[in-house]
């Protein structure tokens, strides 16, 4: 079969001459002979009879010439193909002959581990030590919702482009002139926003535990409040500290209640009501205040992020802030420290609320 290679060469060497706009006016186009077009450095673009496209890489191994396939464009870019050359390369460099390696590569990805079995080790190793209590939803949403649509194994072949962009990591913390804004503009609003967003600010707590709390998690006396492990995501019962401010809004907000829940549908019309109101109906809150304000964009859970933070400014230690916050401590103390640290949360409560 004849073969015509495209060279350009300056006093440098061999120019790179593959572009993305040259490969995709190649595609599907048909020709007499077989062209090779050679980049830099080994690469090379095999271009077909049919209008085929194929990236490989021609080096010498024990003195004797080697072509090694990359695959076929554009399933592999010329971004990938030349990532693949610089492995190839280096592997060289080591001593390695690319062919071996690359079959060894193939031999790895054949006894990796699928994304369903990574799924398994997930609910085996963490979830069920953890005792993580959303297990059954979290295997019905896997088998409903990625399993379709994510048929990708071995699990090392699954890029990020996959599953969507990371989420971004939020910074967005409020200054005290802003709490003192919000604060303020709670005045003339509706008593359930005066009531979820000053709780917020009091304890650092997440939206959702306030949301779907009951009353007889409080216990006035001891100035506490608990989270019983079945309504926890961690499933362990989580213990915090009540400051008298919160203790003070419970008690006004609990004077027009007739129900076991804190919080209910707005529109309450029976028993068959008594349950939490639905998450964007109270995160909807904050949007609430910034279009009355003018604000600058935040949610419920920078408040949250807020207290952490001051907290930490004020000189509060780490584990307290974390006991107040509701995490488990991590590492060792995770396992054999259950101390809850209430007295020194009563005390670091005092310190932000003066």
């Amino acid at each position: 079969m004849n073969f015509v290679y495209t060279l350009a060469y300056t006093e440098r060497g061999v120019y790179t001459l593959l572009t993305d706009t040259k490969l995709r006016k190649a595609l599907g186009k048909h020709r007499d002979k077989v062209e090779v077009i050679s980049n830099s450095h080994g690469l090379n673009v095999r271009l077909s009879l049919t209008g085929g496209v194929t990236f490989f890489y021609r080096y010498r191994w024990e003195n004797k010439p080697v072509q090694l396939s990359i695959g076929d464009y554009p399933s592999i870019t010329l971004s990938h193909a030349r990532e693949r050359r610089q492995q190839f390369r280096a592997w060289i460099t080591q001593g390695y002959d690319p062919r071996r390696q690359v079959v060894l590569e193939r031999q790895q990805k054949i006894n990796a581990m699928t994304v369903e079995e990574a799924f398994e080790y997930w609910e085996t190793y963490y979830c069920k030590p953890e005792g993580i209590i959303k297990m059954r939803q979290n295997r019905r949403n896997f088998e409903n919702h990625v399993m379709p649509i994510l048929d990708i194994n071995p699990i090392e072949s699954l890029r990020r482009s996959d599953v969507g962009m990371a989420a971004a990591m939020k910074d967005r913390m409020l200054s005290d002139d802003e709490i003192r804004v919000i604060w303020d503009a709670l005045d003339d609003m509706p008593v359930r926003q005066q009531f979820v967003v000053r709780f917020l600010i009091m304890t650092g707590c997440r939206s959702t535990e306030i949301r779907t709390s009951k009353w007889d998690w409080f216990d006035y006396k001891s100035k506490t409040w608990t989270v019983p492990a079945c309504e926890y995501k961690t499933g362990r019962t989580v213990r915090r500290a009540l400051p008298e401010a919160a203790i003070s809004l419970l008690k006004e907000h609990q004077k027009g209640s007739v129900t076991k829940h804190v919080l209910t549908p707005s529109r309450y019309k029976g028993p068959e009501d008594d349950k939490p109101p639905v998450q964007p109906n109270i995160a909807f809150f904050s949007a609430q205040i910034i279009m009355k304000t003018g604000m600058k964009q935040w949610s419920l859970h920078d408040l949250r992020r807020t207290v952490a933070t001051r907290l930490s400014e004020l000189g509060a230690p780490p584990h307290v802030i974390e006991k107040l916050l509701g995490h488990q401590l991590g590492g060792v103390m995770a396992r054999y420290n259950l101390h809850d640290y209430l007295d020194d949360q009563h005390h670091w409560l005092k310190v932000w609320h003066s």
